[in-house]
């Protein structure tokens, strides 16, 4: 069974980049997230959309260079 939601540091192990930098994706709202008790989660989706759109905009960048 795949995992839905990810803590901070869960997310960012997933992405393969830092806890400064997923601090900021957060702030920023590039990574949605959900409350349950008094904690926040990441949502699974919310990282497949995230690289998805890094995808995007580098392939868009090399097309146009």
């Amino acid at each position: 069974m795949n995992r839905r939601l990810y803590t901070r540091e869960q997310a960012a192990e997933q992405l393969s980049i830092g806890m400064t930098k997923m601090k900021e994706l957060l702030a920023a709202g590039e990574m949605r997230t959900v409350a349950v008790g008094r904690s926040r989660r990441v949502i699974a989706e919310s990282i497949d959309e995230y690289v998805r759109k890094l995808d995007a905009q580098q392939n868009r960048a090399r097309k146009t260079a």
